[in-house]
């Protein structure tokens, strides 16, 4: 046998259990101690997640909100059985969640791909959600068949890859097309390149009006190539750019894209750019004809 001493593999466990139990027990003294709220553990999430797709059933309500929590795949299909128990929901914010690859794949395949999607679903709040590439990847390619009009992506972690596949769903002629009318991408690292690639898409986009990619590393060469992608769009009434690396050349071709279009443009804000000099700035500002923001009010 095992000398004195060694503990064995069930009473190793129990001591590992109690040195956790007593840690968080710790940790929620000092909370206390600070005044701050415990966080919430796995079981809780859990369950609130369980509450949620029970609230998600009932019928009469047009918009749901399950913020902060973690979301695998058991919890998504959770979500869905919801969703689709109520045909009235039209918005879904998930803002400040964790949402798991295999999440997404079955959230994104029972809503789309299955026999009963869920037929008034328009709006998608995945804001400062932590998901990267990979999952947005699999949310991109279902936006067609979901009928989305709203995608909100703010602060996701995406890079240039994200432009490069969103870019194919926008631009795609398979039936149904993409319906995306509001779409946020700011405070992500799609640079210049990633840009640049979603910039070939917009000729195709029928239905975009509000594109948000403010403060996503955009310098000249990706604002002029977005300036172009505009001038053959006819949809997009305002393009948000603030905080990025846009100079004068960017910005005097994001002014004067919104030109001898079919929809006329009610805004290009350009803010916290890297524009310098009166002169150009006032150029800009008349080239805009008056819609394009250069500082906030």
């Amino acid at each position: 046998g095992g000398g004195k001493g060694q503990p064995s593999g069930k009473s190793g466990a129990e001591e590992e259990r109690r040195r956790r139990q007593e840690a968080e027990e710790a940790e929620l003294r000092e909370l206390e101690r600070k005044g701050m709220p415990p966080k919430p553990r796995a079981t809780e999430l859990r369950a609130d997640v369980a509450t949620f797709a029970c609230r998600l059933g009932i019928g009469g309500r047009e918009s749901e909100s399950l913020r902060g929590v973690e979301i695998g795949d058991k919890e998504a299909a959770a979500m869905v059985h919801g969703l689709r128990t109520n045909g009235d929901i039209e918005g879904l914010d998930l803002s400040d969640s964790s949402l798991h690859t295999e999440a997404a794949q079955v959230l994104t395949k029972m809503l789309g791909t299955e026999l009963v999607p869920v037929p008034k679903l328009r709006s998608l709040v995945l804001a400062r959600c932590p998901i990267g590439d990979a999952v947005a990847s699999v949310i991109f390619e279902c936006l067609c068949r979901l009928s989305i009009t709203n995608l909100d992506m703010r602060c996701t972690l995406l890079s240039p890859s994200s432009g490069k596949t969103l870019a194919s769903v926008l631009a795609t002629t398979q039936q149904p097309p993409c319906s995306l009318t509001n779409l946020n991408l700011s405070g992500n690292s799609l640079m210049s390149t990633g840009v640049g690639h979603l910039s070939k898409s917009l000729p195709h986009c029928k239905t975009l009006s509000v594109l948000n990619l403010d403060g996503n590393g955009i310098d000249d060469a990706g604002a002029l190539q977005l300036a172009a992608g505009l001038k053959e769009n006819n949809t997009i009434h305002s393009l948000h750019v603030a905080g990025n690396e846009i100079g004068n050349e960017g910005g005097l071709a994001l002014a004067q894209a919104g030109h001898g279009r079919g929809v006329r443009m009610r805004l290009v804000d350009l803010c916290d750019n890297k524009l310098t000099g009166k002169q150009i700035l006032g150029e800009i500002e008349k080239v805009g004809r008056h819609v394009v923001r250069l500082s906030k009010r």
